[in-house]
């Protein structure tokens, strides 16, 4: 028992929780590991050294139980979350959650028995583009299940209240009360609006004759109701801050604030090992920790140093960084703290959305009025070391001891920003890679400096950023179908287009200042990027006959786009240019259709690939076995966006990034 008083007693959790933060950061790069051993092998008491090894006992056994893979699910679970529109409920079986898809209705809080196998999610297919399945490891998902066999075993009515459309529940359930732009996320569940609710709790309990360790207990009370209505992260955290507060004011256990942070991280990792991949959150625990750590002396610049710790996340979250916008969100916080949670009160009194939607429309019309989007630019994506160096220099700046120290350390600290900020323009090499986008076609080339973007269904805009492009030089559109046109008018907004190629005998709803239409009478050859448009021969009565062909040369190997062309367009090109359709590498017409790959038409491109754009399990069964089968014969290798995910050409190199 006096072991257990002198463990509660113990008052340096802030180390603890520095060397639980290192382990973390071992687990996700190896050289962690040193720094790791290194402070362990410095901690002084005996007592810290237990306790650090009892936490990494705890979270590793765990983190090793949450990502060992279930290929089954067989047993009671219970439902904690559903979405009506698609069918779609978050089922937890001990503690782990999963994906639902059924027709059975299902509530919150039905026990269900379900004998089933388990879908893992897949890997990302297009390069640094967003990984479903880390971002559904973040929230505790770890795999989908698609089943009709399901057995009730019990309904909990107080449960089935957190599926009503109750404005405190959609608040609590972390979703945008409304949208406006890219700065929804201040429109749902924060760490603001929670202060703000707290406080007026606090001043509701004034008029009560409760001692401050009664109020931070009926706190906690509405933290995990709030807990379980939403599951949201913070509310967990302000749960867990509340709650070892009371602890700490009942039992006089003198824990510092830092070091009530510090034990409210630990139980929160080892409750939630998953959390270390949940942006948000991270995001608020450091926010949380450097409001603790500053010098009364540097608070006033606390936003600014918020403004430096979000960058690295807006990079990940919105691509580029809009510096207009941190005034905006400055304004609007200003004002949120005093008004959303009155509004939403209001709002529930009077079960009416009509003041709420008011308030919403009222920011939005601002937001439309005010230019955003100006003096835009990219910031790296970091990985986990240089993301650890940058908070690091942070708190390096934040520890100056004088004002003279903080001057040279922030020069310092401005020189390495605006060096990571030069990393993005660093000139990209000559690559061309087909984006996995589904049943579609995007394809983006670069060539001597020059960025390319052939059709875009969907995907393309957010691999552009990823690598941190500002123009497109040349934005070919092959046909106007959907499935190679859809993002296109994003791609104009988002995007400096210096010229668009459309085909003459189609029509398109594009509208651009500078745009080219190709047809029989003009298929020029642009030397700077060494690209040869080839068709379309005339006007066809089909539609896919009228898409642009052209062939270009990257790396010392020719490609050949051929859009949507059909066997018809393809006898055109045989007759016209014979042995000069020779291509090293071909983009399948048509998504491997046999409606198009003439065995003619292919003896005369003979290519050594051939990528085949097409959508996972899609409704046309493409591509077709004849075609396939066709290329199999003549010896070319075959690359399926469904199977291989991205194929990304450069020199004489291939690099695929399959689902699985």
């Amino acid at each position: 028992m006096k072991r257990l008083k002198d463990i509660l007693k113990f008052s340096r959790w802030h180390i603890v929780a520095y060397l639980f933060i290192l382990y973390l950061l071992s687990l996700n790069h190896i050289i962690f590991i040193v720094p790791c051993i290194v402070s362990f092998c410095k901690l002084k008491t005996k007592i810290s050294k237990r306790l650090l090894l009892g936490i990494l006992f705890l979270f590793t056994i765990h983190f090793i139980y949450q990502n060992f893979p279930n290929k089954e699910i067989q047993g009671l679970s219970i439902v904690v979350e559903k979405d009506d529109l698609k069918s779609k409920y978050i089922i937890q079986r001990g503690l782990k959650k999963y994906e639902l898809y059924t027709n059975v209705v299902l509530n919150s809080g039905d026990i269900i028995y379900i004998s089933e196998k388990v879908i893992s999610y897949d890997n990302p297919t297009i390069p640094l583009g967003f990984n479903y399945k880390t971002y559904q490891k973040s929230q505790g998902v770890f795999g989908k299940i698609y089943t009709s066999n399901i057995n009730i075993k019990y309904q909990s009515k107080l449960f089935k209240l957190k599926d009503l459309n109750f404005i405190w529940f959609k608040f609590f359930k972390d979703q945008n009360l409304f949208e406006v732009g890219s700065l929804s996320y201040l429109f749902s569940l924060s760490s603001i609006h929670l202060n703000f609710y707290i406080i007026l709790i606090r001043k509701v309990l004034i008029h009560f004759d409760f001692n401050e360790e009664l109020k931070d207990l009926i706190i906690c009370i509405l933290m995990i109701i709030a807990y379980m209505i939403g599951l949201s992260f913070i509310v967990y955290i302000y749960f867990l801050n509340y709650f070892l507060s009371f602890i700490n004011k009942r039992f006089d256990f003198e824990w510092k604030n830092l070091d009530i942070k510090s034990l409210t991280l630990i139980l929160l990792f080892i409750r939630h090992p998953y959390v270390m991949y949940h942006l948000g959150t991270i995001l608020y625990l450091l926010i949380s920790f450097f409001s603790v750590l500053m010098d009364k002396e540097y608070k006033k610049y606390f936003y600014i140093i918020f403004i430096f710790l979000i960058i690295p996340f807006l990079a990940y979250f919105n691509g580029k960084i809009y510096p207009i916008e941190f005034l905006i969100i400055s304004m609007f916080t200003s004002i949120l703290r005093y008004i959303l949670i009155p509004i939403i009160t209001l709002t529930s009194l009077f079960k009416s959305e009509f003041l709420l939607n008011q308030f919403g429309s009222f920011f939005y019309d601002i937001y439309i009025k005010i230019p955003t989007k100006l003096l835009g630019f990219y910031f790296p994506k970091l990985n986990i070391i240089w993301f650890t160096f940058y908070i690091l220099f942070i708190i390096y700046v934040l520890v100056s001891k004088n004002k003279k120290s903080l001057f040279k350390r922030s020069l310092s600290f401005l020189f390495i920003f605006i060096m990571f900020i030069g990393y993005t323009l660093i000139p990209k090499s000559d690559k061309v890679i087909f984006l996995d986008v589904g049943q579609g076609d995007g394809a983006v080339i670069f060539k001597n400096e020059k960025v390319i973007v052939v059709d875009a269904y969907q995907n393309v805009k957010s691999y552009l950023m990823s690598k941190y492009i500002y123009d497109i030089d040349y934005l070919i559109l092959t046909h106007s179908d959907y499935d190679h046109i859809k993002e296109a008018y994003d791609l104009i907004d988002s995007f400096n287009i210096h010229l668009i190629f459309l085909s003459y005998y189609d029509n398109y709803a594009i509208k651009h200042d500078c745009i080219q239409y190709i047809y029989e009478d003009y298929l020029p050859y642009i030397d700077e990027i060494h690209l040869e448009f080839l068709g379309p021969l005339r006007k066809y009565d089909k539609k896919n006959n009228n898409s642009i062909v052209f062939k270009i040369n990257v790396n010392n190997e020719y490609f050949l786009f051929t859009g949507d062309i059909e066997k018809e367009a393809e006898r055109d090109l045989v007759y016209k240019y014979q042995n000069y359709l020779k291509s090293d590498i071909l983009k399948s017409p048509h998504h491997g259709s046999d409606t198009s790959s003439s065995i003619e038409f292919i003896s005369y491109v003979s290519p050594s690939y051939v990528v085949i754009s097409v959508g996972r399990k899609n409704q046309h069964n493409l591509p077709s076995q004849k075609v396939v089968d066709i290329y199999k014969v003549s010896g070319i290798k075959i690359y399926l966006t469904s199977n291989d995910g991205s194929i990304e050409f450069q020199d004489n190199k291939i690099m695929t990034f399959p689902p699985r």
